[in-house]
């Protein structure tokens, strides 16, 4: 596998647009965004969160108001906050697809009910965090 080479001139050029643009203040206020907790374990939170982050127009909790990337939000934030092992590469990467299906299950149901849940495609997305966390615990000591 190669290394990944960093593009000096590239990343001017992208610090350049990106020094240019606004966020309105709420966006970055968002829990997602201002949980408490190190700088690894919020990187993870986003790491595995954006991973199954696809086709997720099923995803919703009507009693929270939440449907597709802001139900992932607050979800990922919750296991950031609690230092969940559910963020943790070396635990998740040693988990069975089913065994981390019936994990996620409560989590993407309003009421908490497996039976419940919203999230579909679940084996799918099971399957890129127990590899992306292979990989993390293979390649980067799991950081």
């Amino acid at each position: 596998m190669e290394k990944v080479v960093v593009n000096d001139e590239q990343c001017i050029k992208i610090a350049g647009i990106l020094n240019a643009l606004e966020f309105r203040k709420e966006t970055l206020e968002r829990e997602y965004i201002t949980f408490t907790a190190d700088v690894e374990t919020k990187l993870r939170a986003f790491f595995y969160s954006v991973a199954i982050c696809h086709q997720t127009h099923s995803l919703i909790d009507h009693k929270r108001k939440l449907k597709g990337w802001t139900y992932l939000e607050y979800v990922y934030a919750n296991l950031g906050k609690w230092n969940s092992k559910l963020i943790d590469p070396f635990y998740l990467s040693n988990l069975s697809i089913e065994e981390l299906i019936d994990k996620l299950k409560p989590l993407f149901s309003e009421d908490g009910k497996p039976e419940n849940c919203t999230l579909d495609r679940l084996e799918e997305r099971a399957k890129f965090i127990i590899d992306d966390s292979k990989l993390l615990v293979e390649k980067f000591d799991g950081k």
